[in-house]
This record gives structure tokens, sequence and C-alpha cells, in this order.
């Protein structure tokens, strides 16, 4: 497993939360479960954009920024920003550190 991530894998995780956001942003009636998961990507743009500035981080202290976000709640509304969380790590690891022989995520997605 990879140690690092680059920055333009970083870029490619903050245009894949952008376009997500947008999905669910231009939806017309949207509910409290909706509005909850736009600002979970708006806070994962934060985040990404925050380490964009790096021209690699460590996986560890990425993932570590992202689970800090992540309550154990019964709130409706911090469920649907865990989900987006919790989706979003598993994310990283099953795409973006691969192994050395797996295509790197934007090879794959080029």
């Amino acid at each position: 497993m990879k140690r690092y991530i680059e920055q333009t894998e970083i870029m490619a995780l903050f245009f894949r939360s952008y376009f997500l956001y947008t999905r669910i942003a231009f939806v017309k009636q949207k509910n409290d479960h909706h509005q909850a998961k736009i600002n979970a990507y708006r806070t994962l743009m934060q985040i990404f954009g925050k380490f964009s500035k790096e021209q690699r981080i460590d996986n560890t202290l990425l993932i570590r920024e992202i689970k800090s976000h992540i309550v154990e709640s019964q709130s409706p509304y911090v469920n649907a920003f865990t989900e987006v969380f919790d989706e979003s790590v598993r994310f990283i690891y099953d795409n973006v550190l691969t192994t050395k022989e797996e295509q790197r995520l934007l090879e794959r997605y080029a």
C-alpha cells in the first residue's frame, strides 16, 4: 500500500466530491437528508482543498482528518453526514491507496 497520496490524486478527490455535491445540489425538492449530504460534501471539499497545497500527503493524516468528522448519533442529519464520510474513506482505500501493480486513480479514469 502506498504511504503517500499525490497532489493530483487529492485534486481528483476534490473534484469527485464536487461532482457528487452538484448532483445533490441541483435536486429541486431537497429534504433534510439531501441538505446533510450537501454540507458533508462541502466539508470534504474543504479538507481536500486544504491538503491540495501539498505535493504529497501521508495517507494516515488525510484519513484521520476525514474520520475526525465521523460521529455516532441517532440523528438523521448526522447519519447522512457520516454516510458520506464513510463512503469517501472506503473510496480512498479502494481507488487511491492501491498496490504498485494496480492502476492509480487518474490512470483508471483518464
